[in-house]
């Protein structure tokens, strides 16, 4: 409780206007301060500065942030906090932002304070080369959105028997962070998907691989990746990751209204949207969407 709110309280006492309820906070602090709850409408002014001094200071939380301007949605303090208090749940727009429960907070202040949208580290100057390649597996390219280097980097990975973790649709075409172990599984990762995916608990899921001395490879956006290392703490030399450069995402609120509005001039459900496709036009920004019903449609991804 903040000292807005004590003021409140008292005015209403100095009022002879009974307070009906109290916060968990508050009969904590009032137990701290040698005060009797029951009694607190009788007692004067004094009583509550000692009140006051009792409550712990409070912190900055993720609430304290601009998250429409700030917040990417990487889940960092969803895993980072200690109580499990912290839960990422949509706003309007159906972007997940991390939401608090109050019950369950201590103010610690971990959240805000490990942010690594807040907590911007500097990074030294690198020297930087960029490189243009494609692979030579035909069927493995043509499945890729470019040039196929996240499908050898994994193959590489999942040959020493490791893991790989990135983005994959479900049935419902919502797209969440997946853990993979086979080759066989690779196909769920490729390709482009631009919305927001869902992180659930995979930087747990990271963690044991990493701890279990498994070689990882983490595939993401920036910020996911930066969400990543956030929680880790630390350098683990068996992590791979691969940042996808990122112009922003929509969410998949907006996504699902699209694939709705196409299943229902199609009279079918959707059962695939691949992002880029290569079957026209080979490398563009050409989109095909699937049908249950079998039908198939395809355009340029800048007019849909």
């Amino acid at each position: 409780m903040n000292k807005l709110r004590f003021d409140s309280y008292i005015h209403n006492m100095e009022n002879g206007l009974k307070v009906v309820s109290i916060r968990r906070e508050t009969k904590i602090a009032a137990l701290h301060a040698g005060i009797k709850v029951g009694a607190m409408d009788e007692k004067k002014k004094e009583t509550f500065d000692a009140l006051i001094q009792s409550l712990p200071e409070r912190k900055n939380t993720i609430e304290s942030m601009n998250q429409h301007k700030d917040c990417c949605g990487c889940s960092a303090c969803v895993h980072l906090c200690p109580k499990g208090a912290i839960s990422m749940e949509e706003d309007e727009d159906g972007f997940k932002m991390p939401r608090i429960n109050h019950e369950l907070c201590i103010n610690c202040g971990i959240c805000y304070n490990e942010c690594p949208q807040l907590k911007q580290k500097q990074i030294e100057p690198l020297k930087q080369r960029g490189y243009a390649a494609k692979i030579k597996d035909a069927l493995a390219l043509n499945k890729s959105a470019s040039g196929g280097l996240f499908y050898q980097c994994a193959k590489k990975i999942l040959d020493k028997k490791g893991v790989v973790y990135g983005a994959a649709y479900n049935k419902e075409l919502s797209v969440n962070h997946t853990r993979i172990e086979t080759i066989q599984d690779l196909p769920l990762l490729q390709g482009s998907k631009y919305v927001q995916s869902h992180m659930n608990d995979i930087f747990k899921f990271v963690k044991e691989d990493l701890e279990n001395g498994k070689d990882v490879l983490f595939s993401g956006t920036p910020c996911q990746v930066a969400g990543l290392k956030t929680y880790l703490r630390k350098s683990y030399e068996r992590l791979v990751t691969i940042d996808i450069i990122c112009h922003g995402v929509p969410s998949q609120k907006m996504f699902k209204k699209s694939v709705e509005h196409d299943e229902s001039k199609m009279g079918s459900q959707m059962t695939n949207y691949e992002f880029r496709n290569k079957e026209k036009r080979g490398w563009d920004t050409n989109f095909k969407k699937t049908f249950s019903n079998g039908k198939t449609s395809y355009g340029s991804g800048k007019l849909d």
